[in-house]
């Protein structure tokens, strides 16, 4: 996800620019391509408070127990159904909602984990 790790020079991806020998502007470009990802682009903070925002809503009430992926098809899995002619691919989690939390839990619980 695009944030301060990846782009402040005295954060992750400035120092692991540093060890390679690169500047931290191609380390950033070429990441999502080195690491898999199908949009070619980091993930924006924006588009994981569109989810948050999105799972707080009513319209989100009846969701339970669902894990939610934002990492642009980084991660490939397939995922066995308990119906064994059944199979859907899958790609990866960053939130699990295990009930209809309150606003600024979950807002605490994806920082948290953005940390």
């Amino acid at each position: 996800m695009r944030t301060a790790l990846w782009e402040d020079p005295a954060g992750y991806g400035g120092q692991l620019a540093r060890q390679l020998g690169i500047p931290q502007e191609h380390l950033l470009a070429g990441l999502p391509q080195q690491v898999g990802m199908l949009t070619d682009r980091l993930i924006e903070p924006a588009e994981v408070a569109a989810l948050v925002v999105q799972l707080c809503s009513p319209r989100a009430a009846s969701i339970v127990g669902a894990d939610y992926v934002i990492d642009c098809g980084a991660i490939k899995a397939v995922q066995l159904s308990p119906f064994p002619d059944r199979y859907r691919w899958q790609t990866g989690v960053v939130l699990r909602q295990n009930h209809h939390p309150s606003v600024p839990d979950l807002v605490r619980r994806v920082i948290e984990h953005m940390l």
